[in-house]
Parts: C-alpha cells; sequence; structure tokens
C-alpha cells in the first residue's frame, strides 16, 4: 500500500518517518503525477489541494479532519459533500481517533494530535473494502441535520463573542497578552478555515507595512498531522524564519499582525479579536468557505477586510460574489495561480515575505491593496 499524502508544506520533511510509523510507503501528492499502484490518498487538515480534485482521482481517500471545532466540522462536511465515505472521515474524539461512522482506530498522538498509525488502519481498510469516494447526485434540500445528543454537528457556527474590554499587559505578563499590550496597533488575520492562504496574507501584509513602520507578524500555529506545540511563534523583516516567542519582553511594534485560524483555542482568539482595531478574514471559492463566512458575519462578528483568495479555473463563489452576497465594502482578491505559488513556497524557504523579488506582480498589487486597506481601518477606527 502506498499512502499518497497532502497537507500543508512541512509535512513533505515528515514523509520518512509517516512511511516507517506507518508500516508502508509514503509519498507527496504530486498533481502532476498523479496515483498508481495500491494506493490511498491521505488529505490532511491545512492542504490548499481542492477537495473536490483530490476525490476525483480514482482512488480511496482518508480526510485527517482532527478537532471537532468549526474548522475540523467544515472540512468534515466538504468531505462528505465529496461523497468520502464516513469510514475514512477521522476526527478526535476523547483522546482517540475515530471514523465519522464510529471506528475507533487507536489513540490520539500525545492526546491531541493525529499518527500515521490510525491513518494507514483507516487507509488499509479503505483499500481492502473498495471505499471510494462517490458525491451524491440529489440529497434532500441540503438542510443541515438535526444534531441528537452526542452527534456533531456539521458547520455549526462559531460561537464567539466579542470581548467588551481588551485585556492589556503588565510588566509581569508573558506571551500573547504581553505582545499585544506592546504593540501599537494590532491587526488579526484570520482564516476561516484551514488551507484558504492567512498565513500568506499575514506575510504579504508584514512585507508592505514594514516599508514604513516597524511591523511584526506573530504566528499561532496548530499543525494538523502530529503534535501541536501550542506556542507562539514570531518573524519581522531582516529575521530569518519563525523564532520562538521569548518568556521575556516582546519585540517592540508599531503594527502586530496575528496570523490565525478557526482551530487556534477561542480563548487565544478571543484575545486577539478584542485588542485588534482592525480583522481580516480569509476565505476561498469554496462552497464551505462561503457558508463560514456567512455563519461568521450571521453571528455579529467583525470583518473590516476580506480576503478570497483568488484561485485559476475555480468553481464556487468569486469575490465578486463575497462581496454582493455579504455586503463588504473592502474585499481584496488574492492571486493564487500556478506562479504565485511557487513564489510563495520560496518565500517560505527563504524566511522572507511573498512580495517584491520574491513575489510576482500579481502579489505585489493584492499586497499593496490589503495594506492600505488595513491602513484605512487602523488610521479611521472604522
Amino acid at each position: 500500500m502506498i499512502l499518497f499524502i497532502t497537507g500543508e508544506e512541512r509535512l513533505k520533511g515528515a514523509l520518512p518517518a509517516v512511511a516507517r510509523a506507518a508500516g508502508c510507503e509514503a509519498r507527496w501528492l504530486d498533481g502532476a503525477a498523479g496515483v498508481a499502484g495500491p494506493a490511498v490518498v491521505v488529505y490532511v487538515r491545512g492542504s490548499t489541494r481542492r477537495l473536490d480534485e483530490v476525490a476525483s482521482l480514482g482512488a480511496p481517500v482518508v480526510v485527517v479532519a482532527g478537532a471537532r471545532d468549526p474548522e475540523g466540522e467544515a472540512l468534515v462536511g466538504e468531505a462528505l459533500a465529496c461523497g468520502v465515505p464516513p469510514e475514512c472521515v477521522l476526527v478526535l474524539e476523547d483522546g482517540r481517533v475515530v471514523s465519522l461512522a464510529g471506528e475507533d482506530y487507536g489513540p490520539a498522538l500525545r492526546g491531541r494530535g493525529v499518527g500515521p498509525q490510525p491513518v494507514a488502519r483507516a487507509a488499509r481498510r479503505a483499500l481492502e473494502e473498495g471505499l471510494l469516494p462517490v458525491p451524491a447526485l440529489w440529497e434532500g434540500n441540503g438542510a443541515v441535520p438535526v444534531s441528537h445528543p452526542g452527534e456533531a454537528v456539521l458547520y455549526e457556527a462559531p460561537q464567539w463573542s466579542p470581548c467588551p474590554q481588551a485585556p492589556t499587559a503588565s510588566k509581569g505578563e508573558t506571551g500573547l497578552a504581553a505582545w499585544l499590550g506592546a504593540a501599537g496597533k494590532t491587526v488579526l488575520v484570520l482564516g476561516v478555515r484551514g488551507g484558504v492562504g492567512a498565513t500568506t496574507v499575514a506575510a504579504c501584509l508584514v512585507g508592505v507595512l514594514a516599508h514604513e513602520r516597524r511591523a511584526v507578524h506573530l504566528e499561532l500555529p496548530q499543525p494538523p498531522f502530529g503534535d501541536a506545540p501550542g506556542r507562539l511563534f514570531y518573524t519581522a523583516p531582516g529575521l530569518e524564519g519563525l523564532h520562538a516567542v521569548p518568556s521575556s519582553a516582546p519585540v517592540e511594534t508599531e503594527v502586530l499582525v496575528v496570523d490565525a485560524s478557526l482551530s487556534v483555542h477561542r480563548s487565544e482568539v478571543d484575545l486577539v479579536y478584542g485588542k485588534a482595531g482592525c480583522v481580516v478574514l480569509v476565505a476561498d471559492p469554496s462552497a464551505a468557505s462561503f457558508e463560514l463566512v456567512g455563519k461568521y458575519i450571521g453571528a455579529g462578528l467583525r470583518c473590516d477586510v476580506l480576503v478570497v483568495r483568488d484561485l485559476p479555473r475555480a468553481d464556487g463563489s468569486p469575490p465578486q460574489l463575497y462581496a454582493g452576497e455579504y455586503g463588504f465594502a473592502r474585499v481584496v482578491a488574492l492571486p493564487s495561480g500556478a506562479d504565485e505559488e511557487a513564489a510563495v513556497n520560496r518565500a517560505q524557504k527563504a524566511g522572507v515575505p511573498p512580495i517584491g523579488e520574491h513575489g510576482t506582480p500579481d502579489l505585489d498589487q493584492a499586497a499593496a491593496e490589503l495594506a492600505a486597506a488595513v491602513l484605512g481601518v487602523l488610521e479611521s477606527g472604522v
């Protein structure tokens, strides 16, 4: 059996360890090469690949949705919509890796991650039983099923509420609160789901702002495959790569750009949300993103600027539809063609923002539009 894995780029380096733990061959899913042999595709939360395209490759697909937070539930719903069998959709429940059909595939990795062994067990079953994705040609009226005790609610709206008063850092505080207290202005870049490009948006924004002022990119990561370190990381112009947040005083900055997603712990996101002078929501054209944005806005939460990945040949909801449907005044299209993806990958390896000599003209234009929109919000307070 061969596992063809698609997920965040950093998983590429872990393929040898994945193969050893899974007891089978593990390869990175290359869009040009496709899949061959007795193969199963593993779609890991955080992948930038379109799940519907992966589901049409003609091989079984195991989806690693992870925690049952809004991002995880969105991926669950997308997987089911693409016809992935419930036996092949893996979530975390009470420290165990289980499928939507109720199979227990083993303990969670360090209690909070999905390791290679449970995935391999699910993949072997999918291969042996021929559990291929089969999308429904028609299924009711599309309504969300009524929930029952113990049943996951698909696409449940985030139950956040804006903090009435933002906390400030005292001299003795460290970590996230201290960084927020030391920042002149704070911008929250929030991915509505995994793989929409929130980190790229934050990096582009910092790259532009740094030409005129001190700007720092603070990342709240949560790896979807394996251990989630629960640490904060930061980068800034002139620094190479991500640096762990020190326990001492934070870096003082004029603009702090916090990169988060709906998978981050609620308390952390609430803390940043209450302090933010501007909230940037990042989405893509998928139906899951479009619905999540609607639920986010319907919950009365802020979105000062909306960024939508502009995917070539993408079906779904383009930036203009978001603006028309939800009434956004500030919408920025983030180009995500082959040239842009290559530029982003090169910039990530170099530890620099994907703009200027490290980007493309279209990325530069989008980054400039984003920075202008964000500065307009910060300066006007509207």
